[in-house]
């Protein structure tokens, strides 16, 4: 669904360039960002782990992005190691800093999320901001024993289920990311 004053749609190779500005822009004066997100975006877009159709941008009339998301790939090592269970990143999601807190960032997840469940996907983690991401269904990963690769608080690791009873199995897995998000 469309918002007032912009659109939502899919990223294109055109949009390429103006997504490393809106990224940076976005990330600049976030305290916990490494301010290498672009970068991340980059290297998942020539990874296996890439789906085109949940690269999300919401554009203005004339062609202005104000915001991006993106879902990537990963899986979820189930409990003894023998089983993967595929899944989706969300990182990073991105929203022009004159632009946010008007409803742009709520409307790329809700968006993505509805394309990653009708392509199938089961499961939806993020590390990010825990007061943020609750309403979109999100809850610590830490509450289904699901570990992740890195330190992070407890309260930012996330996950969320885009089917219901996905999350039961999941349980007691380690999310595993592809080496892109660690270069």
């Amino acid at each position: 669904m469309d918002r007032p004053g912009y659109r939502i749609r899919q990223v294109q190779p055109t949009d390429y360039a103006k997504l490393d500005v809106l990224i940076e822009q976005a990330f600049r004066t976030v305290p916990e960002s490494d301010h290498q997100e672009q970068l991340l975006v980059r290297r998942i877009r020539d990874s296996e782990g890439w789906i085109p159709e949940l690269s999300l941008v919401a554009e203005l009339p004339g062609g202005k992005l104000l915001g991006h998301i993106l879902l990537s790939e990963i899986h979820i090592v189930l409990p003894g190691g023998a089983a993967k269970l595929p899944a989706l990143a969300l990182a990073p999601l991105s929203v022009l800093p004159a632009y946010q807190k008007q409803g742009i960032g709520t409307a790329l997840v809700c968006k993505a999320h509805a394309r990653a469940g009708a392509a199938g996907f089961k499961l939806v983690v993020v590390l990010g901001h825990a007061n943020y991401y609750p309403r979109f269904g999100y809850q610590r990963a830490s509450a289904w024993d699901l570990s992740f690769p890195f330190a992070a608080p407890d309260e930012c690791c996330l996950i969320a289920q885009l089917q219901e009873g996905a999350l039961h199995q999941a349980r007691g897995g380690t999310v595993r990311y592809p080496s892109v998000f660690f270069e």
